[in-house]
Parts: structure tokens; sequence; C-alpha cells
């Protein structure tokens, strides 16, 4: 299992480094990597701080892998800069500390990461963003093994996949500038009040077989990747009605539509981001 985690405003990147050494130390193996991303308001405001603009943001990442790391050496540490430690040591150190991998959307936050990440996660996209984000992370010097992460819907379906897709995942369709803007669910609902589903083709569509298999994932080729991370949320993982049937698992691009008006809160065609959900560590 990996997780995701924003150090830096909710979490002090001190707390974060223990909790994280303190649950390698418990279960050896259990927890390979953690990736990071330096937040969204909606999760991060509720500390009453000044949300701070994107480039802020980054740099604060930056700084709390650094202190991360160093605590996991076993080092005490002081640091002021866009976060304060004084004097912090762990004392409970796992034998082999978990790897640090980037979170990434685009060519420009993967070439960034390639400074200081153990690898990268990005989100199933058309096939020719996520060369280029390959492609960015691995010209600047990226290291470590690239994952995806893929958002499926379960059903006995497509358009029942679909529909549950639409319904649970719908806020994601904010473009990411604003997502990042935005501090409550209801400025979400109304974000995307005016969006409305369509049949549209999955960006690579499959199926779970009767013995469990899933092909079709060409996404994974592209990364060269041999991790991919699948993302389900509410009653998208319900038993079928017909269990000797095969069921729909329907990795999903659902396209938002909007009154041409409208397009500055909902971009046309933009597709469904990472959002709050029970993560999976999908193995065949």
């Amino acid at each position: 299992m990996g997780a995701f985690h924003a150090p830096g405003q909710r979490y002090h990147p001190v707390i974060s480094a223990q909790a994280i050494a303190t649950v390698a130390a418990m279960f050896p193996g259990r927890l390979p990597w953690v990736a990071l991303g330096s937040g969204e308001a909606l999760n991060e405001h509720v500390t009453g701080d000044l949300w701070p603009a994107k480039p802020e943001r980054m740099a604060r990442l930056r700084e709390c892998v650094e202190v991360m790391r160093a605590l996991w050496r076993g080092e005490e540490v002081s640091h002021r800069g866009h976060i304060v430690v004084d004097r912090a040591r762990l004392w409970l150190l796992p034998d082999e500390p978990p790897q640090l991998v980037a979170g990434a959307m685009s060519a420009e936050t993967a070439a960034w990461a390639a400074q200081w990440a153990d690898g990268l996660i990005t989100a199933n996209q058309p096939a020719d963003k996520l060369r280029r984000i390959v492609d960015a992370y691995r010209s600047a010097g990226g290291r470590g093994t690239l994952r995806l992460q893929v958002h499926l819907a379960y059903a006995d379906s497509d358009d029942e996949a679909l529909a549950i897709a639409v319904d649970q995942w719908r806020g994601n369709c904010v473009p990411t500038l604003l997502a990042w803007e935005l501090t409550t669910p209801e400025q979400f609902e109304a974000a995307t009040r005016h969006v409305r589903r369509r049949r549209s083709l999955p960006t690579f569509g499959s199926r779970l077989t009767s013995d469990g298999t899933w092909g079709g994932c060409r996404s994974m080729s592209i990364l060269g990747s041999r991790s991919c991370t699948c993302i389900t949320s509410g009653n998208t993982m319900r038993p079928s009605s017909t269990p000797s049937a095969p069921r729909f698992c329907l990795p999903f691009e659902v396209r938002c539509e909007s009154d041409p008006d409208r397009r500055s809160v909902v971009e046309d065609g933009r597709r469904l981001l990472p959002g709050c959900a029970d993560l999976l560590r999908f193995q065949r």
C-alpha cells in the first residue's frame, strides 16, 4: 500500500515524519511509498492560516521533504523558512523509510519534482499528456518507479458504471487552478451545477472477467509502470446482481458539458482528477 499526503499546513512535517516512521517501523515493507503534494484549500484552510500561492506551496513542500528525510536519518533538525522546526528528533526509526514520491498532473510539476522525488505518480490521462509528463520527469533527471492512478467505476454495465462515476466524481470536473482555491463542498457543488452527463468513451476500456483478470491498461505501458493504484468510492464496489456474468470495470473519462458562459468555471472536456476516496493497490 502507498499513501497520499500534503505536509506543510494542516500537517506539520515533523508530525508527518513521525507518523510515517512509526507505521513503517511497526509494519516493515507495508508502506513502501508516500506520494506528496502541495495540497488544496478544501483540506488545508481549516488551520485558519493564509492559503499561499502555488509557488510558495511548492517551495514549502520542498522544505518539508528535506526535513522529513533528515529526521529519518536520525538527525536533530532545526529549520526556519516556510516551515519552522525547533530541535526535532525521532527516536523510533524504521530500517527502511518509505520513498517520497511526487504527485504530478502536469509536465511542469513533473520536471520540478525530478529534483527531489524518489518516483512519480500521476493520474490516468490522454496518452499524449502522459508521455509529456514522463518525458519531462525523466529529462530533468527524475529517478525511481513511475506509478499510475486509475479511477474505477465497478458495476453490472458500462452505462451504470459511467453514471456512478459522474455522480461521485463530478466535483473533479472543476479546472485544476480553481480546484486548488475552493474551500467548501458547497463551492464545488456550485462550480459543477451545470455539468451534465453524456456518454463518452473511456480512455481505455476493459472488463473484469470471471477469473478476476484485468486487461487493457494501455496507459501503464506508456509509463513503463508496474504499479497501478486504483481508486474507488461509495457503492462502486458493490456485488453484482448476476455473479456468473463478467462485471464492468470501467477506467473512466467523464467529459464535462456546460453553457458557453460558464466555461470559466467548468471546463468542457476536463477529465476527472484525484479526490477523496479509498485507495486500493491493484495487483493482478
